[in-house]
Formats: C-alpha cells, sequence, structure tokens
C-alpha cells in the first residue's frame, strides 16, 4: 500500500505546476502551466514534503491525492506555507479531527503541516 502511495503522489504531482509571474509594474501573480515534476525534480523536493505528500495519499486509501488540489497546487508552487494551510482546510481533517477513530490521522496532518510552516519559515531566511 506504501508503493502505491508513493507512486499516486509522484503521478499527482507531474500533472503542472503554478509558476510565479510579474506584470510589467512589478506585481506578482500565480500563473499554471503545465510544468511536470518530473522524476528528477521529484528527487530534489524536500524529503519532508514528499512524505507527507505520500503519508496523505496513503491515508486517503492510496490513489487519492489528487483530491487535495489546494494543496498540490500550493506543493507545486513550492508555497510550503499555504500547503500547510490547506491540509488544515481540508474537510476530511474537520471530519477527522471530531471522529474519536479518526483523531489520529487529523493529528498527523496537524503535525504535517506545523512542519511545512517551520519549512517555509526556513526557506524565507536562506
Amino acid at each position: 500500500m506504501l508503493e502505491i502511495a508513493s507512486k499516486d503522489a509522484q503521478q499527482v504531482l507531474a500533472k503542472g505546476k503554478w509558476m510565479l509571474q510579474k506584470d510589467s509594474r512589478g506585481n506578482a501573480y500565480m500563473l499554471w502551466n503545465d510544468y511536470a515534476i518530473d522524476n528528477i525534480m521529484w528527487q530534489k523536493m524536500p524529503d519532508l514534503v514528499k512524505a507527507i505528500c505520500v503519508d496523505l495519499s496513503f491515508n486517503a486509501g492510496g490513489n487519492q491525492l489528487a483530491k487535495y488540489k489546494n494543496f498540490i497546487k500550493a506543493v507545486k508552487a513550492e508555497d510550503y506555507r499555504r500547503a500547510a494551510l490547506e491540509l488544515l482546510d481540508s474537510r476530511d481533517f474537520n471530519s477527522n479531527i471530531n471522529n474519536r477513530n479518526t483523531r489520529e490521522v487529523a493529528i498527523r496532518r496537524r503535525d504535517a503541516a506545523i512542519e511545512l510552516s517551520q519549512l517555509a519559515e526556513a526557506m524565507i531566511k536562506k
């Protein structure tokens, strides 16, 4: 199952990327590009981000990462702060945190969001 989740994460991330662009006045905006995260980019992606993608896919039942569209967009744009927020803003996080049987999954997702936020802060400071 973990292998299926890993393949799912790589396939979902290979479908395009948000790119940061600037207009003539220097205002930043995001633009969708069909730029794929290939195997080389997957290898260069921070281990924490890869682990979170695989864990998210695994806990969603494998081959389910694609339903986290906003999280995926943020990861592709390397906007890890936004990715953290998207983990906590998902419908299943809110239902899992209130369910005794699935609370552990939600707590892991919360911890992943905290770690993504810390990664984003560390990248800003570099």
